[in-house]
């Protein structure tokens, strides 16, 4: 399937019009369950060199439902030993490394026409897998497993090779940075913010910028899923998850970057949680996002 997307996008890269300009996506479906890759990309990394992460299996602290939640069902099943997770661990890291490979044929067939000396790639992903960290798999929870994704960027001439912008981005950040790099000025307001302006330098990275995330699901998959609706903010160093049954998590990134220590709660922090918990209140409520009413209703 991954392959038929490349040729596919190859096929319309070269019947496009070459006398208008091109916005063009490839989207590839893995590194994605199920993990089926040709076999020199499933043989590509020993097992024995994957590491124990330190939040392997469920953290303390952690929402009440994740107990009975199908991907805790699912790693039980798969097993709480780690050595029964070194081999998917691996495969998932071969297909990562053959969707790299495929992207970058596509890329190479861009500069056969004559496309990468003025064209801004963007290259990212919509989740990770946790793999059995915080005794999950699959996606749909709100670890830094599962929401740190790779964003890179490419314009010869606007980008200097080798930046690295070092603040929290988000998804909704990738269409407002398309538009300003093609001059084009959003019909309505949009959410995110364009990033063009911290890559060349025009503008100084805050220390800090809210970043939020979502996850929804209808009423049939949270049965069968077995876990809440979620809000979360980050403001580093903080992260704070709200779920829709009120339960809450806050980890500081920088002392607990495994997420291991739910903070949500302590005395300490009282100031701090009622802060983030306010802002993510008030982003839900100018995006007409109704968990803020559900919330509300649940508590």
């Amino acid at each position: 399937q991954n392959f038929w997307i490349l040729s596919h996008a190859i096929e319309l890269l070269e019947t496009r019009r070459t006398d208008q300009p091109l916005f063009m996506t490839v989207s590839f479906e893995g590194p994605h369950p199920p993990l089926v890759v040709p076999q020199k990309y499933y043989d590509l990394y020993n097992p024995a060199s994957v590491e124990r992460p330190p939040n392997f299996g469920a953290q303390s602290g952690e929402p009440s439902f994740l107990t009975d939640s199908y991907y805790r069902k699912q790693f039980r099943e798969f097993g709480e030993d780690f050595d029964a997770w070194r081999k998917s661990i691996a495969v998932y890291w071969g297909y990562a490394t053959y969707i790299d490979t495929l992207l970058g044929r596509f890329l190479d067939r861009c500069r056969e026409a004559g496309l990468l000396e003025d064209s801004l790639l963007v290259m990212l992903s919509d989740h990770g897998e946790m793999l059995g960290q915080h005794g999950l798999n699959q996606k749909m929870s709100p670890y830094e497993e599962n929401l740190r994704v790779p964003c890179v960027m490419r314009w010869p001439g606007v980008i200097e090779p080798g930046t690295r912008c070092g603040m929290d981005v988000s998804l909704v950040d990738i269409a407002p940075t398309v538009l300003a790099a093609a001059g084009i000025e959003p019909r309505t307001a949009v959410e995110g913010e364009n990033l063009l302006d911290y890559l060349t330098g025009e503008r100084l990275e805050p220390d800090s910028r809210n970043c939020f995330a979502v996850w929804n699901q209808t009423p049939f998959e949270k049965t069968w899923h077995g876990v809440e609706d979620w809000r979360l903010i980050v403001h580093r160093p903080w992260k704070y998850t709200l779920h829709e049954n009120g339960e809450a998590e806050l980890f500081n990134l920088a002392d607990d970057p495994y997420e291991t220590v739910n903070l949500s709660g302590s005395d300490e922090l009282r100031a701090v949680e009622a802060e983030l918990r306010r802002e993510l209140i008030e982003w839900s409520r100018r995006t007409d996002d109704p968990f803020a009413q559900r919330v509300a209703t649940t508590r």
